[in-house]
């Protein structure tokens, strides 16, 4: 009888041994599988992190891109306005031209004609404007173009918030016209006159070799 209860006292024991060592292999698994659960939460974090930082982005490029949208559709508006009024300037000669040849008024049309007045107010307001554009579309040209030139050489717009014409001449180029006939056409310049600004700008860069090239690249939304 007493080995009959040891033997059963003995399978018990090995049972509850079994059983323990059961629970505990479960166990470990389950801490095993937390960690894992737990790794797999710590990476979904991150990933959703990411993803925050991601939109944050995206809506930092799409604020930019609405925005460039709204100077592109007001410039093209100012640039409709300069087309209009050339227009009508030009009709306004072809009448006055008319009118003063039909009338054999022909010295005064050639003293109309060889006046600077007109010219020179149509000038100032094509600066105008072409000011108001270039620095509403790259506000911060003029802090930029600044950093390529040495310290005692920085320049800055005028007192009534316009470009001199050094830095009108940095603007086309920045817009891509780099031939000195064509900007002195615009300026109203001869070539000569523009090659030597841009010659004596050179020499006051921190960069002659690269000077040009790095103008073209200021004020890039997107690093190139």
């Amino acid at each position: 009888m007493a080995f009959l209860l040891a033997v059963v006292a003995f399978v018990l024991f090995y049972l509850s041994r079994r059983r323990n060592a059961q629970l505990h292999l479960s166990q470990r698994l389950l801490e095993h599988k937390n960690r894992q659960l737990h790794d797999v939460n710590e990476q979904m974090h991150a990933v959703n992190e990411q993803m925050l930082t991601v939109n944050g982005q995206l809506q930092h490029l799409n604020g930019l891109l609405v925005e460039a949208n709204r100077k592109r559709e007001e410039y093209l508006r100012l640039f409709v306005d300069i087309c209009a009024s050339t227009m009508e300037r030009i009709t306004n000669y072809k009448n006055l031209v008319k009118l003063k040849v039909r009338a054999n008024q022909t010295k005064d049309l050639l003293k109309v004609l060889n006046s600077d007045r007109m010219a020179d107010h149509d000038m100032s307001r094509f600066f105008m404007q072409f000011d108001k554009a270039f620095l509403g579309l790259y506000p911060t040209f003029v802090e930029e173009f600044n950093k390529l030139l040495k310290p005692d050489y920085q320049v800055c717009l005028n007192k009534d918030g316009s470009m001199s014409m050094e830095l009108r001449l940095f603007a086309l180029i920045r817009l891509g016209v780099t031939e000195s006939s064509e900007i002195a056409t615009l300026l109203g310049y001869s070539p000569h006159t523009i090659y030597n600004y841009r010659s004596a700008m050179k020499g006051r860069s921190l960069d002659k070799e690269h000077f040009e090239e790095q103008v073209r690249n200021l004020c890039r939304v997107f690093p190139t």
